[in-house]
């Protein structure tokens, strides 16, 4: 039953590998491209150098690799048909031993040969290039060839540990495997990324014929057979053992691959040229000519190495030592090599062993190449990065290699194995290191801000939090020197909370000094406010009072205080910083120079605030003086508004007054009550510029006609109107105009309350009259005929006046028509600014009228008749 379930999987498993097949030759392009991002072309290997090398991406797992790849079109070019598929079955052949070999000596296959109608490839552990092109091939390499490939130099260390390891390769495949190379050449040989050289290119490999013989028998390579091949499809002739020309031989033996690799490590010394170059043409090779060479050819070899490489090459079989022999020769004694050879064997040893190892590795590392210790010690190093306690015995070796870098080699050899340590907490001794090269470690971040921020700033924020007092004082020490390297955004929220937190917390004096100190040298990375605000009060908040304490809070005082950027103001310096500093004075444990030294901070700070402050009550004083003479000069200029209370201490204000005035005013600031009355009063003036000028008339009697007066109505109106004019409340202004005419018959007369201003002939014509003519009689009609007898004439009509006219003694004619003038354009003046109307007062109205012009009685629409003698005495009684 059994063998019936493996011929049904076998047939499957046949049957899905040929459709797998089919489909990969149908289909556009080769499959291993879905599977890897390919990026730039680096190098070539294989037979005759066929395979260029490409460094890739695995798309699912973003793992770095190498793919090498055929290219069917060039063979077109230079094989026919038939020899394409020779050449086609010996690449398969070779591809898929190597893909059923591991060993640290083998290529690494990571993908099996993949096939499609142009070309040939499979994928491989990352590979800087082949051992041919470090010697100097350049046969299908890019152009230009990448500097590390093109000026490669191989240096003694790296030739003796390469051919060690080939011979450990050797020794598995002769013993392990029992499988002979048959091709050990330059172009079989691949170097990884971390130089560790390796075998490839199985394309003429073969099985012992019995596994049971010793020694193993191989099948013969008659190379004799291959001559009439293309050169492509034979082995490279100049690193082929004499024992495959022999036509007499049926069988090889391994040492055959120790001949190769005799011949390889004569072309690895002589600088990349074979023993007997022979241009790939087996014709002309044949034992003969290793049996003619002279010392000299050898000179080129060192000398204790010399006579090993002679054995390897000698046309007796017997005496060529095996890949085991091989490795043990004294050729091998050499420190560094011993040296890489233990970083391979590490993961054998205990940690007591590794320990060891590793404190001494400094003193090799001194004599080693940067190129081997970037290449293979960093690499055979990070690999203990996932054992902590071995950590703080590689890291010192890790920042020793990492010293020599340059920024571009640091990031890319050093750094992303070295991130995976930035986030270990425990033991504390990798902080100590880290701490210790954080100087270096920012140099090297200096140009990558971002990275620092990703990957440095963390470290230090952890050390902060560390419980060591050692990791933080030291943490604390470097902080200052890459505080410009820190955003401003980061500095505020994340590292000075940190600093507070162990100035106010932790319980260690110098930790706290030292966080002070910190402190203070950070300042000048801060702004104005966040010293106000945050530091300041911290300060204020320390729970102790040592010397060291309150001096490293003086220095970040005396630092703020002196800095332009960060200068405290006088009401900080009062209200906050003073007060603080007072009571250290006081402190018992300072000594006479750490007391002199705060008190000489507080009188500065004193000094300071009273200069400013005595500059602000100048500046104060100096403000409030002018103020005041601006109200002294407001309260000469602004008048008070006129009276007429006396005629004589009526005063004029003439427009070129106001503007003598108000050019007075300009002279010192005004306030906004000044300005507004300075246009009230402008705007006054050019309204009263703008009237007409009053035009003097002479007032023209009114001819009345004397009829028949009934009494008893004049008696009664009369009456009337005194009780009207008595009954009437008197007005009370600010500003009124009293007459000096009799008492009994004087009248006030309301005006406006701004000034008024009156052309001077009205007040020339007031002062110039004589008392007794300044009396004025009411309109009485009822005394129309009470005269003094000698004026109790027939009037005519052109001497005849109306009742209310003022009566006035014999005076000159020029006195009276003086008074009648001014004072009828006086009233005329006066009546427009009180608001009559023209038809209320006319042209031929009396002074005396415009005194009764309120009554309700009008004189010149009333008829009297004249009393008779006894009506008189029966109404004087």
């Amino acid at each position: 039953m059994e063998s019936v379930l493996n011929k049904i999987r076998d047939t499957v498993s046949s049957t899905v590998i040929q459709v797998t097949n089919n489909l990969s030759t149908a289909l556009p392009g080769n499959p291993l491209t879905r599977e890897y991002d390919l990026n730039r072309h680096v190098a070539s290997a294989g037979p005759h150098m066929c395979f260029k090398i490409y460094n890739a991406v695995k798309k699912s797992t973003k793992e770095e690799a190498a793919v090498f790849m055929c290219d069917k079109k060039t063979l077109d070019q230079r094989l026919n048909k038939k020899d394409k598929e020779v050449f086609l079955d010996i690449i398969r052949k070779g591809v898929n031993q190597l893909t059923r070999l591991r060993h640290p000596s083998l290529l690494t296959i990571h993908h099996n040969i993949e096939e499609s109608r142009d070309s040939i490839a499979f994928a491989t552990e990352p590979v800087m290039s082949s051992l041919a092109n470090l010697l100097g091939n350049r046969d299908n390499t890019p152009t230009p060839l990448s500097p590390e490939i093109d000026n490669y130099e191989l240096f003694d260390v790296e030739i003796k540990y390469g051919l060690l390891k080939i011979s450990e390769g050797l020794a598995f495949l002769h013993n392990d495997c029992k499988l002979l190379h048959r091709n050990l050449s330059p172009e079989s040989i691949v170097v990884n990324r971390n130089g560790v050289w390796k075998i490839a290119g199985f394309d003429f490999c073969a099985q012992a014929i019995n596994a049971s013989d010793i020694p193993l028998k191989f099948p013969h390579l008659n190379a004799i057979n291959y001559m009439d091949t293309p050169a492509i499809c034979q082995p490279n002739p100049d690193y082929i053992a004499p024992d495959y020309l022999d036509r007499d031989v049926t069988s090889i033996e391994t040492n055959a691959d120790m001949f190769s690799l005799g011949l390889l490590t004569y072309t690895l010394y002589n600088k990349g040229k074979p023993l007997l170059p022979s241009g790939g043409n087996l014709k002309l090779r044949h034992s003969d000519q290793f049996k003619r060479l002279p010392d000299s050819t050898f000179s080129c070899i060192p000398d204790d190495s010399r006579s090993h490489i002679k054995l390897l090459l000698s046309l007796d079989t017997r005496l060529r030592p095996d890949a085991i022999q091989f490795s043990k020769l004294h050729f091998f004694d050499d420190i560094l090599v011993k040296t890489l050879q233990y970083l391979d064997a590490l993961y054998q040893w205990d940690n007591l062993q590794k320990s060891q190892f590793y404190k001494g590795l400094p003193e090799v590392l001194s004599q080693m190449p940067k190129r081997v210790k970037l290449n293979r010690v960093v690499s055979s190093l990070a690999k203990e990065y996932v054992n902590p306690d071995m950590v703080p015995f590689v890291l010192p070796n890790i920042l020793l290699i990492a010293k020599e870098t340059d920024d571009e080699e640091f990031h890319k050899w050093i750094i992303p194995d070295l991130v995976s340590v930035f986030k270990m907490r425990e033991p504390i001794q990798i902080g100590i290191i880290l701490m210790q090269n954080m100087d270096f470690l920012v140099s090297k971040f200096k140009h990558k801000p971002e990275s620092l921020r990703e990957h440095i700033l963390p470290l230090v924020y952890r050390c902060l939090e560390s419980d060591a007092q050692q990791i933080q004082e030291l943490c604390l020490s470097v902080i200052p020197s890459m505080a410009q390297l820190i955003d401003y955004t980061s500095m505020k929220n994340s590292l000075l909370p940190k600093i507070k937190n162990i100035i106010l917390n932790t319980k260690l004096l110098s930790v706290r000094v030292n966080a002070l100190v910190c402190l203070g040298k950070i300042l000048e990375y801060l702004d104005k406010w966040v010293v106000i605000d945050e530091v300041l009060p911290t300060l204020s908040s320390v729970p102790s009072r040592e010397p060291a304490v309150i001096m490293a809070s003086i220095a970040i005082i005396k630092i703020t205080i002196s800095s332009n950027k960060l200068g405290l103001t006088k009401e900080v310096m009062a209200n906050k910083v003073i007060p603080y500093l007072a009571p250290l004075t006081i402190e018992n444990g300072l000594s006479l120079q750490q007391f002199q030294t705060i008190m000489s901070l507080i009188r500065d700070m004193l000094c300071k605030v009273e200069d400013e402050q005595q500059i602000k009550l100048q500046q104060l004083n100096s403000i409030k003086s002018q103020q005041d003479s601006l109200f002294n000069s407001t309260v000469n200029i602004t008048r008070k508004s006129p009276t007429f209370d006396s005629l004589s201490s009526f005063t004029i204000t003439t427009p070129g007054a106001i503007e003598h005035n108000y050019s007075n005013r300009s002279a010192t600031a005004l306030s906004l009550e000044d300005k507004e009355r300075l246009a009230k009063q402008n705007e006054q003036n050019e309204r009263l510029s703008s009237q007409s000028t009053l035009v003097p008339q002479t007032a023209k009697p009114v001819t009345e006609s004397h009829q028949p007066k009934d009494l008893t109505s004049t008696l009664m109106n009369s009456n009337l109107t005194n009780l009207s004019l008595n009954s009437r409340p008197q007005q009370s202004f600010n500003n009124s105009f009293t007459s000096p005419m009799n008492s009994q018959f004087s009248t006030s007369f309301p005006i406006q309350t701004n000034s008024v201003q009156f052309p001077n002939t009205v007040t020339n014509a007031f002062h110039a009259m004589p008392i007794q003519q300044q009396t004025v009689r009411t309109n009485m009609s009822s005394f129309d005929n009470l005269v003094i007898p000698e004026l109790k004439k027939p009037m005519n009509a052109q001497s005849s006046q109306p009742m209310g006219t003022m009566t006035m003694n014999p005076i000159s004619n020029s006195m009276a028509n003086n008074w009648t003038t001014n004072s009828n354009s006086f009233v005329t003046n006066n009546t427009t600014n009180l608001g009559f109307s023209g038809n209320q007062l006319n042209s031929n109205t009396s002074f005396g009228a415009f005194i009764d012009s309120n009554s309700t009685l009008n004189s010149s629409q009333k008829t009297t008749k004249p009393l008779s003698k006894s009506e008189l005495e029966d109404f004087l009684g």
